[in-house]
This record gives C-alpha cells, sequence and structure tokens, in this order.
C-alpha cells in the first residue's frame, strides 16, 4: 500500500514537472525559430521586438502553441479529458453571469486607460493581444490543466498553494523573488479560488488580463 501511495506521488511529480518544463522549453524552442524567421537572427529576449507583427510572430503565436494549443490537446486527446477537467467549460449561472459582467466592466475600463496614455493605436493593440494570449495560457497551464491534475491526487487547498509557488517562481523566475512572493504567488492562489468558485478558467482568464495592464499602466498614473 505505501509502496503504491509513493509510486503514485513519484508519478504525479513527473507528470507535473513534466507540464511545467516540456511547454517552456518548446516555448523557448519556438520563440528561437520564429525570431530567426521573421527578423533574421535569434532573439531570446522578447523586449527586444518592438513591432506588432513581429511581436505577435515570435512571442504571442509561439506562447499561444507552446501553453495553450498543444498542452490542451495532450489532455483532450492523449489524456482523454473532457473540457470541463481542464476548466474550458463555462458554467452558465446568475452568480458566474454578474461575475462575467463585472470582469468585463473591469476589463473595460482598463482598455479605456491604456488607451488615454496616447502611447499609440499599434503599440497599444500590441500590448492588450500578448496581455491577452498570457492571460489565456498561463491560466489554461496553471489553473486549468496543473491545479486539477494536482487536485485528482491531493486535497484542493494544497493543489491550489502548489500550483501557485509554481505560477510564481517558475513562470516569473526572471523576477526577483521578493515580488514573486509578496504579489504572484498571492495572486496565483487568489486566480485559484476564482477557478474553483467558478468552474472553470474564463473568470481568471479575465481577471488575469486586466490585472495584468493595469499593474503595467498604474505607474504612467502616479507620476
Amino acid at each position: 500500500m505505501e509502496a503504491t501511495k509513493q509510486r503514485s506521488f513519484s508519478e504525479l511529480f513527473i507528470e507535473i514537472a513534466g507540464l511545467v518544463i516540456i511547454p517552456m522549453v518548446l516555448l523557448a524552442i519556438l520563440i528561437l525559430l520564429s525570431t530567426k524567421l521573421v527578423i533574421g537572427e535569434m532573439v531570446g529576449n522578447i523586449n527586444k521586438i518592438t513591432d506588432f507583427w513581429e511581436t505577435m510572430l515570435c512571442f504571442s503565436l509561439p506562447m499561444l502553441l507552446a501553453l495553450g494549443v498543444f498542452p490542451a490537446l495532450y489532455e483532450l486527446i492523449l489524456k482523454k479529458k473532457n473540457l470541463s477537467e481542464i476548466g474550458l467549460r463555462y458554467h452558465a449561472s446568475k452568480k458566474n453571469n454578474l461575475v462575467l459582467i463585472v470582469n468585463l466592466l473591469l476589463l473595460i475600463t482598463s482598455f479605456i486607460m491604456l488607451f488615454h496614455l496616447n502611447l499609440g493605436t499599434v503599440y497599444t493593440l500590441s500590448v492588450i493581444l500578448s496581455f491577452l494570449v498570457v492571460a489565456l495560457t498561463e491560466e489554461l497551464m496553471m489553473r486549468g490543466i496543473i491545479l486539477n491534475t494536482l487536485n485528482e491526487r491531493m486535497p484542493w487547498i494544497l493543489a491550489a498553494l502548489i500550483s501557485s509557488v509554481l505560477f510564481a517562481f517558475v513562470y516569473h523566475s526572471a523576477d526577483e523573488d521578493s515580488v514573486n512572493l509578496v504579489w504572484r504567488f498571492p495572486l496565483g492562489f487568489l486566480f485559484c479560488i476564482v477557478t474553483k468558485c467558478s468552474g472553470s478558467i474564463y473568470q481568471s482568464a479575465i481577471m488575469h488580463f486586466w490585472v495584468n495592464i493595469f499593474v503595467n499602466i498604474l505607474p504612467a498614473y502616479l507620476k
């Protein structure tokens, strides 16, 4: 019995490691290949790319494929999960619909504030589309696939804590640990709660979307 339990957790560890590492490695490869094809040289730092179409082709598209489409197909086809099991089925209810309306109003507010900065239409659209892809793919991976995979073998609270640690310290490993600890870890846990309460990743994805916009434009309004 103990050996079976250990084997079960060993398999879970390997599975989660694969779900984290393989898409990230694939993303890096796709970014390097796409920048080579589009720009003519391999660029690892996506912040060096400012052109709208180059950003979409060299960052947003690879991220959508590596952290969105391919993992979803793996879960749906190879592991034979359904849409609900990876958080992709919206559960309509009065509470969910009300939260969705509030979420969308906050998202629209963030758009208005972003356009108010007069950064240029092309740049503003680039920011919006980039953050959209980030929100969708990170929520699918962290709160859709990884959280549900962990929750199959352990209590939800523990699964949420682990997925929040991965979100803060792996997906954002390039940032300062202190920022990840006091900001992204609690934020990741909040997204887990939102996902659990709504039954899908859509509410947390929209929240993730407008939070990213607000955080990035707020310094400009505080100057």
